[in-house]
């Protein structure tokens, strides 16, 4: 394509752009928004991912051993523990280990255990972390099928409302996601073919004097990628207020909550969001006019 053919493009594209004010207009408000919701449910499964990834740090399950176990009991166990794939780490703690722990943390109440020192309840146990917390239920089921274990200690019930919730707000980002994008297609698409039935008669000249149809598409293309491109920046804009301010009052608010700062963020949402808009604009600048100069 020569510099004369893209000078053209673009200023006929600006032209169709300004020409269609209310309906571009309209077509950058509906993408933009369109952009932000999606962007708001990603961001959403992005923090979601991470708290599970932080979960998976600090959740341990604890199994107590019968105080009757042998050294070849315990050399089993490990053994058995080693060949679980999903365990990322495990440590043993003796009784007397066990007793220290709890003195330290009733730190200020020592008195409690002056006669435990002479006879320790406490069992030993094994602390296991998993590498994997969507395996919690299969890891949790290997565990409880060894042999000597007198219980186990878990927060199974907390891991499985937090993989739920993961999955349904996956599932539903899906969908939002998949029907915003089809919404701004549409948009952006009868944006393109009004452009086109306003320029009709001068399409049809230039067709008539030899002009290819991809020399009559790239100004159509270029009105798309304007639009794709500000509908971009809005939302970006908007999300980066949304994100700093709406999100971070939450993570204040709930302190247990971890929130990915925007700054980690900001380029690859730059990208994103004037990529999608722009992607969104030509797609849908090539289908609104494909039928029109029968390609």
């Amino acid at each position: 394509m020569s510099s004369g053919n893209v000078s053209y493009a673009v200023s006929q594209g600006f032209r169709f752009f300004l020409h269609n004010k209310v309906m571009s207009l309209a077509s950058i408000c509906v993408l933009a928004s369109c952009l932000f919701i999606i962007s708001n449910f990603f961001l959403i499964s992005l923090n979601l991912q991470e708290n599970i990834k932080v979960i998976e740090d600090k959740n341990e399950v604890s199994i107590f051993l019968n105080d009757d176990l042998t050294e070849s009991d315990l050399t089993y166990i490990k053994l058995k523990l080693e060949s679980i794939e999903n365990i990322k780490t495990f440590e043993y703690v003796t009784k007397e280990q066990a007793l220290e722990e709890y003195k330290a943390l009733y730190a200020d109440q020592q008195s409690l255990f002056a006669d435990l020192e002479k006879d320790n309840p406490l069992p030993a146990y094994f602390r296991i972390t998993m590498k994997d917390i969507r395996l919690f239920d299969e890891t949790l089921a290997q565990l409880k099928s060894l042999n000597n274990i007198s219980s186990i200690r878990s927060q199974e019930d907390l891991v499985d409302a937090i993989i739920t919730s993961g999955n349904v707000i996956s599932n539903v980002s899906i969908w939002i996601m998949g029907i915003m994008l089809v919404a701004s297609l549409f948009i952006i698409v009868n944006t393109i073919r009004l452009a086109f039935f306003s320029f009709r008669r001068q399409i049809n000249i230039m067709k008539y004097i030899g002009a290819t149809n991809w020399f009559i598409r790239w100004p159509f293309i270029v009105e798309g990628t304007i639009i794709g491109i500000i509908a971009g920046a809005i939302a970006f804009l908007l999300q980066w207020y949304a994100y700093s301010y709406a999100f971070q009052s939450i993570a204040k608010s709930l302190s247990f909550v971890t929130i990915i700062p925007f700054d980690d963020v900001i380029g690859t949402a730059v990208a994103c969001f004037i990529g999608a808009g722009m992607a969104i604009g030509v797609v849908g600048s090539a289908i609104s006019i494909r039928k029109h100069l029968k390609v």
